[in-house]
């Protein structure tokens, strides 16, 4: 991932030569330009082409936050990608490489990789991703190292509330919450994002809860809406108890189905939730490139907030 080298330093000389031959195939390098609102139609197009759960709302907040950049044809949008930079940790997030169709395999997936990373790395940044295992056969040979795993799962009915610990209460956030959960996120994640956090907190009122022990914040619930279900995530706790009865008191609240990207390693929230019903859909693999550690937590972290935020 290259945290404070350039681009070209840290490719392997074997993925050199196979980016040089996929953007020659092109003809010529594509003209990339950075995204804005008067995109968002064209972006949308392409994310439910890739039948993709992004909407409206989301692709605001990633031009809001990040810089996207897309490739046009024929004054068509034809690619995207979004380089999402979390400063506050010195590493940055790749996501939405979007190609239609009838575009792919002429170099543009890997002219927004290139674009991405070179935004990133070329701050000093380094580049956190989550992988597909398709995506990530592609990522490996660019030096990008395999962090931890995921599981995405979509619940289609509530459930019932599960009682916290004991000593341990769960209730709805309140906006005065959120200087207190933007500090609990940031120490899980290893940046602040208070921006998205309180993005997520406007959009989806019934998933947001936060949990106490005498007072002290101990874990909290955000999620969003989406074009075919819901997301629940970040949820971040000190133990998987508290996780689970944060995660039962947003979904019964949820009026639509709901996607989790739930951590690999939290085996009881994964068996409590596929008790509930939950369908596994896909694993992810956290991947970052180079050699710099990735900072915060991840023992606290129950679900992420997906593979286009982190």
């Amino acid at each position: 991932m290259g945290r404070r080298t350039g681009l070209g330093a840290t490719w392997r000389r074997s993925a050199s030569r196979r980016i040089s031959k996929s953007v020659t195939a092109y003809s010529d390098s594509p003209a990339i330009r950075l995204l804005t609102a008067a995109d968002l139609r064209g972006a949308l197009a392409l994310t439910r082409e890739a039948r993709w759960n992004q909407d409206e709302a989301d692709w605001r907040l990633m031009l809001q936050a990040g810089r996207a950049f897309g490739v046009e044809r024929q004054g068509r949008l034809v690619a995207t990608g979004l380089a999402l930079p979390y400063r506050s940790g010195r590493f940055g997030w790749i996501s939405m490489i979007l190609v239609t169709a009838e575009q792919r395999r002429l170099g543009l997936a890997t002219a927004m990789m290139q674009r991405c990373l070179a935004t990133l790395e070329g701050t000093g940044l380094t580049a956190v991703l989550d992988a597909t295992p398709e995506g990530r056969a592609i990522y490996l040979p660019l030096g990008f190292v395999d962090c931890w795993g995921l599981r995405r799962y979509l619940l289609r009915e509530p459930v019932a509330p599960v009682p916290p610990p004991k000593g341990v209460t769960v209730r709805a956030m309140a906006i005065s919450d959120l200087p207190a959960v933007t500090d609990y996120d940031a120490a899980a994640f290893g940046a602040s994002r208070a921006g998205i956090l309180a993005n997520l907190f406007a959009r989806a009122p019934r998933l947001r809860h936060v949990a106490e022990r005498e007072g002290e914040l101990v874990g909290y619930a955000l999620g969003r809406d989406g074009h075919a279900a819901l997301h629940l995530g970040p949820v971040a706790a000190e133990d998987q108890g508290i996780g689970i009865a944060l995660a039962s008191a947003a979904l019964a609240e949820a009026p639509r189905p709901v996607y989790l990207d739930a951590l690999e390693a939290r085996s009881d929230f994964l068996a409590w939730l596929e008790a509930r019903g939950a369908a596994f859909e896909r694993p992810y693999t956290r991947m970052k490139r180079g050699a710099a550690p990735l900072p915060g937590e991840p023992d606290r972290l129950m679900t992420v907030a997906g593979p286009e935020l982190g």
